[in-house]
């Protein structure tokens, strides 16, 4: 038999769950108040509360900040708007490294090759070949002449540029001749009269000069004029007087090592102006200038 309640019991029970229901609500607005405003009474009534929204202070949203900078990157406000400038010295400095780089590098392909100079002073044509330079990459080209030499700075330079146009164009630099002996330069000589120069004056008998193939003995080339435009960087040219319009005979092939050349060229003009000077008939007119002075 199912059990009876009085109507009293039903209505006791929901006035218990609508003052938890109350309390529920307004505690956290009392908490809420009693931190904006002190509580002079303790017994505040449901009545005399304001509103939840006029006690809850004003919600301020702030914005999210950016993701940080990656490691190893500056924030922006440190970057520096003007690129930094480096001093000669400084300049000078990398320079000198990036050279010393660029030479261990060609040491490791040129192994045999120390880049000293023995006996800068000997005759054109007449170097002693033990003390040059083979080109590595010219000793299994199949030529019949077989590995071509420079004097060691030369050949290391070259060695240098090498690297850098076979980057470029997939191949080693075609090297057609470069150092010629006296005998050898009179057979060119013979051969080539209107192009080559005389025994003994040639760049070729001091190991400072090459004749290029593979596409650089066209003036109109792709692989000529990367060429000219970097071989300068490795200490090596083009002359002007061997280039269309120059004052020798056009020779696109023809490369040397300026730098030395001009030395050498300038030590050779000396010595022959020694010995004009030191010639009797030339003493002799001296003798009359100074007599007529």
């Amino acid at each position: 038999m199912a059990r009876q309640h009085h109507p009293g019991v039903h209505a006791f029970r929901a006035g218990i769950a609508i003052a938890l229901g109350a309390a529920t609500i307004i505690s956290p607005v009392i908490g809420v108040k009693g931190l904006i405003e002190p509580q002079h009474s303790a017994r505040a009534s449901v009545r005399n509360l304001p509103r939840a929204a006029s006690v809850l202070p004003p919600v301020e949203f702030l914005a999210v900040p950016p993701d940080p900078e990656p490691a190893g990157v500056l924030p922006a406000e440190f970057h520096s708007p003007v690129p930094v400038e480096l001093s000669p010295a400084e300049i000078e400095a990398l320079r000198v490294k990036g050279e010393a780089v660029s030479v261990s590098q060609a040491r490791a392909a040129m192994p045999d090759c120390t880049g000293n100079v023995v006996n800068p002073d000997a005759e054109n044509g007449k170097l002693n070949v033990e003390d040059l330079c083979v080109l590595p990459w010219t000793a299994t080209d199949g030529s019949e002449q077989g590995p071509r030499r420079l004097r060691g700075d030369a050949a290391l330079a070259l060695g240098r540029l090498n690297a850098e146009y076979a980057v470029v164009f997939g191949a080693d630099l075609c090297v057609g001749d470069a150092y010629r002996s006296y005998e050898e330069q009179v057979q060119v000589k013979a051969r080539k009269p209107g192009l080559a120069a005389a025994p003994g004056a040639s760049n070729h008998g001091w190991a400072l000069a090459v004749d290029l193939c593979g596409g650089i003995q066209d003036d109109h080339s792709e692989q000529w004029k990367w060429m000219v435009a970097n071989a300068p960087k490795f200490g090596w040219d083009n002359p002007e007087w061997a280039r269309e319009g120059g004052r020798g005979p056009h020779e696109p092939w023809h490369f040397e090592y300026v730098a030395e050349v001009a030395k050498q060229r300038a030590k050779r003009d000396a010595a022959a102006a020694a010995a004009e000077q030191s010639s009797p008939r030339t003493t002799h007119q001296a003798s009359k200038r100074r007599t007529r002075g």
